[in-house]
C-alpha cells in the first residue's frame, strides 16, 4: 500500500493534472482522516494548468477545500478566504455565500451577513429556497439586529413566494405578538397551523393558546388549543400543564386526573414522578371521593420514593378517611422517624393527639415537643396540647414554661388568658417554690379577673401573711367594685371586717356592713361586724337591731346565748323588760333540756 501511494503521490507531483492519481489520494487521505494532507492536495490540483484555466472545474474544489478547512481543520479565517475566492470567481455561487454567512454568523458578525445575503440574494433561486432564504434573513433582523421592520418585509417576501412558509408564518406571529398585536399574531399562528401537520404543528397550537391565556383572554379557546396539540402530540409536556390549569381552573377533575396520568407518563426522576403520583392521589381523595383510586396512585409513589414526606402525609390522608386510626398514626411515626426535621408541625401535633388518646403520654410528648421548637411552635392549639400532657406526666417546671408561654400570646381571651395565670402562679407557689414570681402572677390573674375568688384569696392569703394591710384593703376595694350582686355581699362584708380589725374607720367599716346586708340580710359575717361596730360605739339601738336580725334565723343555742346575753342587759338598762323578758324565752326555747 505503500510502495502504491508513493507511486500515486509521484504520479500527482509530475502532473498535478492527472484525475486518476488525484482521485485515489484524495480517496485515501480522506479515508485516513489526514485533512492536512488533503488540503495540500486541493491546493496542488487547484494549481493544475487544466484546473487553473476552468472555472467550472475550480468551484467544487473550492468548496470542497473551504469546507474540509471549516469543518475538519477548523480554520475559519482559511475557510472564509476560500470561499472569497470561489464567490469571485462565481457570484452566483450560493453554497459558497451560504457558507460564509454561517461562519459571519456564528461569529456574530451581523454586518458582514448583512453584506453577504445581499449578494445572495441577488442569486437566481427557485421559489422554495428563496422563501427559506428571505425567512432566515428575517430571523437575524429580528432576533440579532432587533429591527422587526426589516424582518417583517423579508418574512412577506418569504410569503410571496409561499404563501404558508412555515418559518415565514412563525416569524411573522412573533413580530405581531412583541408589537402588541394580538389578534393578528392569533391570525398568522392559524394560518401556520393550517399548513402544518402531526407533530409538527403540536408547538403552534400552544403558541396560540397562550395567546388566548394572556393577552386574548379567551380561556375556551385556549382549551381548544391545549386540546388540539395534545391530539397532534400527545408527549408535548407545555400543552399538559396548560390544559392541567385550565381544567383545575374550572373543577373539572375527571379531566385533571387523565392529564396527571399524562404528566406522569412524560415525567423523569423517581421523586419528580413521586410528587405527580401523591397529586394525583390527591385529587382521587378529596375530588372524585374514590379512595381506592387515591391507593393505586400512593403505590405509585411509594414505589418511586418511599421515605419522602409528601408521600407519607398523603398515606395518613388516605388512612384518616378510612377511618383507621392505628394505620394513620404509622405513617405519621413513618414520616417523624425521617432523618432531619421533615414533618410538618401539623402532623407532629396530630401524632402527639392519636398518642395521647391512646395513652401513650411520652411518645405524645415528644412529638408535641417538636412541633413546639419549629418556627411557628409557639401556636395556641400546640401549647395547650403540651400544657395538658405536661399535666398528665406531672412535669411541673417544663408545665410551668408552657403556661408562661401561653399567657404570654395576643388575642386569647381574657377568661382563658387569667385560668392559665392562676393555674401559672399555684405552680410556682406550691411546686417550684418561687413566691416572690408567685405573688407577680397572681396579681396578673387579678387584674384580668379581679371578681374571680381563687386568685383574691391567694392575694388575701399573702397580704395576711406579710400585714400588708392597705395592699389588701386596695385588693378587696378592687375585687368589690369588679363584682357581681352574686358576691359583692360577701366581699363588702370581708372589707368591712377587715376596716374594723386593722383600721380606725369604723364609719367605713358600718357602711360595707350595711352594704352586705342590703344585699343580704342573713349574711352572718356581716351581722357580726355590724355588732362589733354597735359594742365599740357603745351604740345600744344599733346593737338590739342587729341582735333582733341575727336571732331571726338563728337556730344554734350558744349563738342564741350570745346574742341574749347581749341585747338582755341594754333593754333593762333603758326599762324593757317586757322586751328583755322576749330574749329570755328565745334563749329558754333553744337551752338544751
Amino acid at each position: 500500500m505503500s510502495t502504491g501511494l508513493d507511486a500515486q503521490q509521484k504520479i500527482f507531483a509530475a502532473n498535478p493534472d492527472d484525475r486518476r492519481a488525484f482521485e485515489a489520494l484524495e480517496e485515501h487521505f480522506f479515508l485516513e482522516g489526514d485533512w492536512d494532507a488533503l488540503c495540500a492536495l486541493y491546493r496542488a490540483r487547484l494549481a493544475a494548468p487544466t484546473v487553473a484555466s476552468d472555472v467550472d472545474r475550480q468551484a467544487p474544489l473550492l468548496l470542497r477545500l473551504g469546507q474540509l478547512l471549516e469543518e475538519r481543520v477548523l480554520d475559519l479565517d482559511a475557510a472564509v478566504e476560500t470561499y472569497w475566492s470561489l464567490a469571485r470567481l462565481d457570484p452566483t455561487h450560493r453554497p459558497a455565500l451560504r457558507q460564509l454567512r454561517g461562519i459571519h454568523e456564528r461569529r456574530q458578525q451581523w454586518d458582514l451577513v448583512l453584506q453577504i445575503a445581499e449578494l445572495e440574494g441577488a442569486t437566481p433561486m427557485p421559489p422554495y429556497e428563496r422563501a427559506g432564504f428571505e425567512s432566515e434573513l428575517g430571523r437575524t433582523w429580528l432576533r440579532q439586529l432587533g429591527d422587526r421592520e426589516e424582518a417583517r418585509r423579508a418574512f412577506e417576501r418569504a410569503l410571496e413566494c409561499d404563501e404558508s412558509f412555515p418559518p415565514a408564518l412563525e416569524g411573522l406571529a412573533e413580530i405581531h405578538r412583541e408589537a402588541g398585536r394580538f389578534e393578528d399574531a392569533a391570525a398568522t399562528l392559524r394560518r401556520l397551523a393550517e399548513r402544518l401537520r402531526g407533530p409538527e404543528r403540536a408547538p403552534v397550537w400552544i403558541a396560540l393558546g397562550g395567546l388566548c391565556m394572556g393577552p386574548l383572554e379567551d380561556r375556551e379557546r385556549a382549551r381548544a388549543c391545549f386540546e388540539a396539540a395534545l391530539v397532534d402530540d400527545p408527549f408535548q409536556s407545555p400543552a399538559v400543564e396548560w390544559a392541567l390549569l385550565l381544567a383545575t381552573e374550572r373543577e373539572d377533575w375527571e379531566a385533571v386526573s387523565e392529564l396527571l396520568e399524562s404528566r406522569f407518563d412524560l415525567a423523569s426522576g423517581a421523586r419528580h414522578r413521586a410528587a405527580i403520583a401523591v397529586e394525583a392521589s390527591q385529587i382521587q381523595l378529596n375530588h372524585l371521593g374514590s379512595r381506592p383510586a387515591a391507593r393505586a396512585w400512593l403505590e405509585r409513589a411509594r414505589e418511586l420514593a418511599p421515605d419522602e414526606p409528601s408521600v407519607l402525609l398523603a398515606t395518613a390522608d388516605i388512612e384518616r378517611a378510612e377511618g383507621d386510626e392505628a394505620a394513620l398514626l404509622r405513617a405519621l411515626d413513618a414520616l417523624m422517624a425521617l432523618p432531619g426535621e421533615k414533618a410538618p408541625r401539623g402532623a407532629l401535633v396530630e401524632a402527639a393527639t392519636l398518642h395521647a388518646h391512646q395513652g401513650r403520654i411520652a411518645q405524645a410528648l415528644t412529638a408535641v415537643r417538636r412541633a413546639a421548637n419549629r418556627p411557628g411552635g409557639h401556636d395556641e392549639q400546640v401549647l395547650r396540647l403540651h400544657a395538658r400532657l405536661l399535666r398528665e406526666s406531672d412535669a411541673k417546671r417544663e408545665l410551668a414554661e408552657v403556661l408562661e408561654t401561653l399567657t404570654a400570646l395576643d388575642g386569647a381571651p381574657v377568661a382563658i388568658r387569667a385560668a392559665d395565670l392562676r393555674e401559672l402562679a399555684a405552680l410556682q407557689e406550691q411546686d417550684l417554690t418561687d413566691a416572690e414570681t408567685a405573688v407577680s402572677t397572681w396579681r396578673r390573674a387579678f387584674d384580668l379577673e379581679p371578681d374571680e375568688p381563687k386568685a383574691l384569696a391567694a392575694l388575701e392569703r399573702i397580704h395576711r401573711k406579710q400585714e400588708d394591710w392597705s395592699a389588701l384593703r386596695a385588693l378587696l376595694e378592687t375585687a368589690l367594685d369588679a363584682s357581681d350582686e352574686t358576691r359583692r355581699s360577701g366581699l363588702a362584708a370581708r372589707l368591712g371586717q377587715l376596716l374594723l380589725e386593722q383600721g380606725d374607720d369604723v364609719e367605713a367599716a358600718r357602711a360595707h356592713f350595711e352594704s352586705a346586708l342590703a344585699l343580704d340580710a342573713t349574711n352572718t359575717t356581716a351581722l357580726a361586724g355590724l355588732r362589733r361596730v354597735a359594742e365599740r360605739c357603745d351604740d345600744a339601738e344599733l346593737l338590739l337591731e342587729v341582735c333582733e336580725r341575727e336571732a331571726e334565723d338563728c337556730d344554734d343555742a350558744d349563738r342564741m346565748a350570745e346574742l341574749a346575753r347581749a341585747a338582755i342587759p341594754r333593754l333593762r338598762e333603758r326599762g324593757d323588760l317586757e322586751g328583755a323578758h322576749a330574749w329570755t324565752v328565745r334563749w329558754t326555747r333553744l337551752a338544751p333540756g
